[in-house]
């Protein structure tokens, strides 16, 4: 049973979600909710993110830039488990710093570019249970969107598939809708062993075939966490 997981996970990424009677099976738990305190309730404001090393969380800054001055407001909660089982968020963190990009006014999508964020963490979360996921390049495929919606925060993120429209400098063009809470999602591949971080979704479009817009994470950001990761 052990070893079917990963080729289960794969058919998530072809489409076949319904080889997935449990997605919380495969729902990597570095996936969270970050919010405005511990209790929660729909209509609230909240985001989406995901660890990539054991105190930082990757997460779209229209979600954390009016925290910058208060960073401690901030919450994270990971490693959700099926609700209808009894379950919830396994871990919890607070926020000791939120790291931002310059804020751009620029006209059309540049100022996308800038719209993504590192949460530093008071604590990191224990590696074991809560393993955090790589940053990786785009390849051939599509994508894999795991976010929290504002309307029912304590719900268990569903997968929705993603496929590049367009793939302007730093940006990706996707086709899928996107709802309130989707903000800061991780854009997923799977690659044989594991998921990776492909992109952080920013922004919804009204348009066809483009429904949203995701950010490849930028080198700034990335050099933060391979220094935490080293």
């Amino acid at each position: 049973m052990k070893e079917a997981r990963p080729a289960r996970a794969v058919a998530v990424v072809m489409g076949l979600l319904a080889a997935f009677p449990v997605w919380a099976e495969v729902l990597p738990p570095a996936i969270g909710r970050i919010s405005y305190g511990i209790a929660t309730e729909p209509g609230e404001a909240v985001c989406t993110g995901v660890l990539v090393a054991p105190d930082l969380v990757l997460t779209a800054g229209h979600c954390v830039r009016g925290a910058a001055a208060d960073p401690q407001s901030v919450q994270f909660f990971a490693g959700w488990s099926a609700i209808d089982a009894g379950g919830g968020p396994a871990g919890w963190g607070k926020a000791a710093e939120v790291i931002l990009l310059p804020s751009s006014d620029s006209p059309g999508l540049e100022h996308l570019l800038q719209d993504v964020a590192l949460v530093v963490l008071e604590a990191p979360f224990p590696v074991d249970a809560f393993p955090p996921l790589p940053i990786a390049g785009l390849e051939d495929g599509p994508l894999t969107l795991i976010g929290f919606a504002r309307s029912a925060p304590d719900v268990l993120p569903q997968p929705a598939l993603c496929r590049p429209v367009l793939t302007p400098p730093g940006l990706l063009a996707l086709d899928c809708p996107v709802v309130s809470g989707n903000s800061g999602a991780p854009l997923l591949q799977w690659d044989g062993s594991g998921w990776r971080v492909v992109a952080v979704m920013v922004a919804s479009a009204n348009g066809r075939p483009v429904r949203s817009w995701a950010v490849l994470p930028p080198a700034p950001l990335q050099l933060r966490i391979g220094a935490a990761t080293e």
